[in-house]
């Protein structure tokens, strides 16, 4: 995982309240749209870029986080940490 493709993920807010909604639940396409405040269009669009970045999997259609995209999210911004204070 590429740590900019992540933080590129991450740094739109409603990325961040989608990936809050699916943590530890799936949620579905409208479900997500509801929660969140946004057109269906939107929110596909927003959750494609989550999939790519290997955040969020789309099981039959059900959105869930992943785990491993959570440890992606902290390594990366560990790693800004880091290059920050260089």
């Amino acid at each position: 995982m590429v740590a900019l493709e992540v933080l590129r993920a991450v740094a739109h807010p409603v990325r961040l309240a989608i990936l809050a909604e699916c943590e530890g639940r799936g949620r579905t396409l409208a479900d997500i749209a509801g929660h969140v405040g946004v057109s269906r269009p939107s929110a596909r669009q927003h959750v494609g870029v989550l999939i790519d970045a290997g955040l969020l999997d789309d099981r039959e259609g059900v959105l869930v986080s992943t785990s491993a995209g959570w440890a992606d999210v902290l390594l990366a911004l560990e790693r800004l940490r880091v290059s920050s204070t260089s």
